[in-house]
C-alpha cells in the first residue's frame, strides 16, 4: 500500500476510536471549570490503547505509540 493509503487508515481507526471513547465520557470530563476533574490523560491512554488493538487486529502494519488529541 502507499503511504497515502496508510494515512487513511490511520485517519479512520484514530477518527473512530477517539468517537467510541469519547461517547463514553460525561462532557464534565473534557470540559470543567475544575482542572482536577478533566479526564484528558486517561481518555487519551484510552484511545490510544483502542488504536493499538485495532491496528493489531487487522494485521495493517501500522503501529503508533502515542497520540494527543487538541
Amino acid at each position: 500500500g502507499s503511504v497515502s493509503e496508510a494515512e487513511k487508515t490511520l485517519q479512520g481507526v484514530v477518527r473512530d476510536s477517539k468517537n467510541a471513547v469519547i461517547g463514553q465520557h460525561p462532557l464534565s470530563d473534557l470540559v470543567n471549570t475544575n482542572a482536577q476533574a478533566l479526564k484528558f490523560d486517561a481518555i487519551e491512554d484510552e484511545i490510544l490503547n483502542l488504536v493499538q488493538k485495532q491496528l493489531a487486529n487487522n494485521n495493517y502494519g501500522l503501529k503508533i505509540d502515542f497520540l494527543r488529541f487538541q
